[in-house]
């Protein structure tokens, strides 16, 4: 394996190095942040993948230029292009460098072994990120690309959704950790698509949700740290900004007042707080958005904390509590 990924590496190096060419990462799917409009359809379980992004050689004229060495002088040195692209997307994300070197690794080598699956190294890194006994993210480079083999095996094609379930499935069986990855891969995704790095402080908040994805829905419930089962809607929200040193008051109507408010129009982020009801007599749910038209929230009786649309209809608003 290590020999196969390293004739991989030196030969894609060479043709960079040929070309003259930078990394470039290119959406081949889906569309970039959502803006703030009229309420659509219900709230419903089957969330929309997030935008695919897989990492492209993307060479202009300006870089296909082959700069000359000066006489007697060796040429100068050219920065490695994956290390580059890992350091500016760990900044964005909060990704390790190490790890995005082996999802972009393991996302290129499949592009050679399976083309037609279509994996990108944002679901590389949302499944890394959610691995079972909380080892996150994969900074071996032969276990990244064995994760990505496993997800391609039997001609799945990961840009159609049973496919891209069925390759997360593959990784553990389970419906909650498939919306966990869900959630993971939609946040890096939009701040892919938009340029937009997470606020640290979202970004805590954000994994907090992710990691309870599955617990009951609990009326009043304030989580398992401090004695109850799971959360109601308001209890998920505060208790994920506590974690980030952010409080917020108790209630989804209280938490309405105390975020500040984004315009109509204006594009939502990551972390965002999604409110629903009459800010003149009730706002009565609240969710964390995390993009592509998606929020985390725990629901309702009987439904547990879970990815959802969030364009139903009674949307009063949206509030950002950081940043």
């Amino acid at each position: 394996m290590n020999r196969i990924v390293g004739r991989s590496l030196v030969a894609l190096m060479l043709c960079l190095t040929l070309a003259g060419t930078l990394w470039g990462v290119s959406l081949v799917a889906g569309s970039g942040d959502p803006v703030l409009s009229a309420p659509g359809s219900a709230a419903h379980l089957d969330a929309p993948l997030p935008p695919s992004a897989q990492l492209r050689l993307d060479p202009t004229p300006a870089q296909a230029r082959v700069v000359p060495a000066q006489q007697g002088q060796p040429p100068p040195p050219q920065p490695d292009p994956l290390v580059t692209w890992a350091a500016a997307t760990s900044a964005m994300l909060g990704i390790p460098e190490p790890a995005l070197i082996s999802y972009g690794v393991a996302d290129l080598v499949m592009q050679d072994r399976a083309p037609d699956c279509g994996l990108s190294w944002i679901t590389l890194a949302a499944v890394g990120r959610v691995g079972s006994e909380g080892a996150h993210f994969q900074t071996d480079v032969p276990a990244a690309v064995s994760t990505a083999e496993t997800m391609c095996a039997k001609g799945r094609n990961t840009t159609t959704d049973a496919g891209w379930e069925s390759a997360v499935r593959s990784v553990e069986d389970d419906t909650a950790h498939v919306h966990r990855v869900l959630a993971a891969a939609t946040a890096y995704a939009t701040a892919v698509a938009s340029g937009v790095p997470i606020n640290p402080a979202a970004r805590t908040a954000i994994d907090f949700a992710i990691d309870n994805i599955g617990l009951p829905y609990v009326w009043g419930g304030n989580g398992p740290e401090l004695g109850d089962a799971g959360f109601d809607c308001s209890g998920l929200t505060k208790a994920a900004y506590a974690t980030a040193g952010v409080e917020l008051p108790r209630t989804a109507h209280t938490q309405y007042f105390a975020t500040r408010h984004i315009p109509n129009g204006d594009s939502l982020q990551p972390g965002d707080l999604l409110f629903y009801g009459n800010p003149s007599t009730k706002i009565h749910h609240v969710g964390i958005y995390i993009g592509n038209g998606q929020m985390i929230n725990a629901p309702t009786f009987g439904m547990p904390v879970q990815v959802a649309s969030y364009r139903f209809s009674d949307f009063a608003g949206a509030g950002r509590p950081v940043g």
